[in-house]
């Protein structure tokens, strides 16, 4: 079961708010790899790395933390799902 956590804000913030910002995350990830040939499997090394500090932020109710390594993460997992294409 998972632990409860207390939400750092009242509410929750609309999906456009929150979708603009996982795209400057996906574009500061793109800049900062510019020039570079990463693979899924880099990606991987990449997620389970940021995701690690995102559990433990997450645990110790450290809310920029969270924040911050949670905006890394989703750019994480885009670029892997920007790398693979659908079985469809």
């Amino acid at each position: 079961m998972a632990e409860s956590t207390r939400n750092h804000t009242n509410g929750v913030r609309p999906m456009e708010d929150v979708m603009k910002e996982i795209s400057g995350a996906v574009g500061r990830e793109r800049t900062d790899t510019k020039g570079q040939t990463l693979g899924i499997k880099d990606y991987r090394w990449q997620f389970d790395q940021i995701s690690a500090r995102m559990n433990q932020a997450i645990y110790n109710d450290q809310f920029d933390q969270i924040h911050d390594s949670c905006l890394e993460t989703i750019a994480v997992l885009v670029e892997i799902l920007a790398r693979t294409k659908p079985t469809k």
